[in-house]
């Protein structure tokens, strides 16, 4: 799931992160509403604080399935100002490589 800062938008403050979707069950509207599972303090946890503060809904790219260089990103070293989307771009186009 991806997310950006309601304040600061763009990518350098934005959030990319594996995260527990349900689709169904409890009070969901289906095709309209979904739950999504994250703490608060952390990636889209602070940017939906920072949305509820100013009463504005927090928007959000869900991404299901996809290349194997998404969940690769997941074992690194969890920062918030690390820049996620970079990494993943320098996988894709092969400008780094693991070992």
């Amino acid at each position: 799931m991806f997310s950006e800062d309601i304040d600061k938008p763009g990518i350098l403050n934005s959030n990319l992160g594996m995260y527990r979707i349900q689709l169904g069950g409890n009070d969901y509207i289906k095709d309209k509403e979904i739950g999504l599972h994250y703490q608060i303090h952390r990636g889209i946890g602070v940017h939906q604080t920072k949305a509820n503060k100013k009463g504005l809904p927090l928007k959000v790219s869900i991404f299901i399935g996809g290349p194997p260089a998404h969940s690769l990103r997941f074992y690194q070293i969890r920062r918030e100002e690390y820049l996620h989307l970079y990494l993943l771009s320098c996988m894709k186009f092969g400008l780094l490589h693991i070992l």
